[in-house]
């Protein structure tokens, strides 16, 4: 261990949280500066806790392991947390290889930056994750099958990760905005519900930076996919005034490679002001079995085919024509 690092092992040994502190200031431990490093061999687990807001004032946390419980923060796995507020850490995953083909790596995806299980009103922001070996944000199901909901992540970095910049498996009221990222290893924003029991509904995702992304060599990487099982809910999406300077806006949603059998479960999703820096070849956008998809003022040069296609689409409103 570094002689400047701060070794911490879970919750017990953060100073103030046992007693309740709805404040938390990483990097006081043992009066150490604000700004120290803490090397972190199992991950801040929260479980049925409300009000706590964790101040890293710059603080870093290196993660070690690729396991659920290395994540450095999980919330709700066990039972549902309300309130919590996360700003101002840098957390460093252990990624071998990232930016690489070699990034993902089956066995350590759930390894997230920040784990969001069933619990609501979390708001991150001034946060920088980089060689995560999962996603950086996960939104997902919690104890009861519940979703995630009313998350606000904000004003933060994501890059050289192992999986998606952010995943919603099952999660409403979604806000991520004035986001930087880059050197992903497969998508940018990712709705995948596993099963029916999860899906997404009111997701906000605009004004964000993206640099590269899918340089996974096992799965094809996109700006934008809401696929998973089609039995599950994707309602009131909106992707807008985002920016790609190393790549496409690549899209696809409705994918049907697990439970369509004829369900309209893409519903609304609005597609608008976003720019492509890179040309693409066509379809760049791809969207089947979505009932009132809007794409408007989208920029992307196209080498050759349509930029975008909707298969099996009803309530289109498009400012360019459009293939089927």
């Amino acid at each position: 261990m570094n002689p400047s690092d701060t070794l911490i092992t879970g919750l017990d040994t953060i100073v103030g949280l046992e007693a309740g502190a709805p404040a938390l200031q990483v990097g006081l431990q043992r009066g150490r500066h604000v700004r120290s490093v803490l090397r972190m061999d199992r991950g801040i687990q929260l479980h049925g806790r409300s009000g706590l807001v964790f101040e890293g004032r710059g603080s870093r946390f290196r993660v070690t392991g690729c396991d659920v419980e290395n994540a450095p923060f999980s919330i709700g796995l066990r039972a549902a947390s309300t309130g919590i507020v996360i700003r101002d850490f840098v957390l460093v995953g252990d990624n071998p290889s990232p930016g690489t083909a070699d990034a993902y790596t089956s066995a350590c995806e759930h390894s997230h930056g920040i784990a969001v299980l069933g619990s609501t009103g979390v708001e991150i922001s001034g946060v920088t994750m980089r060689g995560i070996r999962g996603d950086c944000l996960y939104l997902g199901l919690g104890p009861g099958s519940t979703w995630a909901d009313d998350v606000l992540f904000h004003d933060s970095v994501c890059e050289e990760n192992g999986r998606q910049g952010i995943a919603v498996v099952a999660g409403s009221r979604g806000v991520f905005e004035r986001l930087t990222f880059d050197r992903l290893a497969m998508h940018v924003l990712d709705i995948e519900p596993n099963t029916g029991e999860g899906g997404a509904t009111d997701i906000y995702f605009a004004d964000n930076r993206v640099g590269s992304f899918g340089f996974s060599d096992q799965f094809e990487g996109f700006f934008f996919a809401a696929n998973g099982s089609l039995d599950a809910l994707v309602d009131d999406v909106r992707v807008v005034r985002n920016v790609v300077s190393n790549g496409s806006i690549k899209t696809l949603v409705g994918d049907e490679y697990t439970g369509f059998d004829g369900q309209r479960n893409r519903r609304r999703i609005f597609f608008a002001d976003n720019v492509g820096s890179v040309p693409d070849e066509g379809p760049v956008l791809i969207f089947q079995h979505v009932d009132g998809l809007v794409m408007r003022a989208n920029r992307q040069e196209v080498t050759g085919g349509p930029l975008a296609v909707c298969r099996d689409c009803s309530g289109v409103v498009t400012d360019f024509p459009m293939a089927d």
